[in-house]
């Protein structure tokens, strides 16, 4: 099951682009691989990242990993917590019972433990897919190892460039980029894709 959401920003990503309006292409684009990916979607938002260097291009969710965030939205993420919380409780409950034969009992507290790791695993997942803020570079600016514009700076990052943000200090905003490299930029010269709520 697909977020309808992910729908909405691919429609909005593909209008901006025959329009011509790259910015705003982007934007929905990184919406749309914040909330999973569109199935066959990537190929639509490519163009939109197409003019960013390669280490700053945001990579297509693989088949594997939308599957499970596709799974992982199937149940609320406190229902999944719980569920996966009962399991592992049921497990060490079975496991000291002496009436059920031996090997049933070990296989049985096995998959009950497999169970409960999987389903709080999906809780897990639900909860980093919400809860990750990303924000879009709105101007080329650069970003710094400090949140300072005093300090060394890290590089240069042209305008489009999504990454996922961290607290807020002095005016500037901690990124971490696409490329793995981690500083502080300008609060100004971001905007928000896709908020905590």
């Amino acid at each position: 099951m697909e977020d309808p959401g992910a729908h909405y920003h691919l429609q909005q990503a593909a209008t901006a682009l025959a329009k011509g309006d790259t910015l705003t292409a982007r934007e929905h684009s990184a919406a749309v691989l914040a909330l999973g990916g569109v199935r066959g979607g990537y190929a639509t938002l490519a163009p939109a990242f197409a003019t960013l260097p390669p280490d700053l291009q945001p990579l297509p969710p693989s088949p594997l990993l939308q599957a499970w965030r596709r799974a992982a939205r199937f149940l609320p993420g406190k229902m999944s917590f719980a569920i996966g919380l009962i399991a592992w409780t049921l497990a060490f409950i079975i496991l000291p019972i002496q009436r059920i034969a031996a090997t049933l009992r070990y296989f049985l507290s096995a998959g009950l433990i497999v169970f409960g790791t999987l389903f709080s695993l999906m809780s897990y997942t639900q909860f980093t897919m919400l809860r990750s803020d990303l924000v879009m570079l709105t101007a080329a600016s650069l970003v710094y190892e400090a949140p300072s514009d005093q300090s060394p700076s890290v590089r240069r990052v042209p305008a489009g460039v999504i990454a996922q943000s961290g607290e807020v200090l002095n005016g500037y905003i901690a990124l971490r980029l696409p490329s793995g490299q981690r500083g502080w930029a300008a609060i100004g010269a971001t905007s928000r894709v896709l908020s905590k709520d």
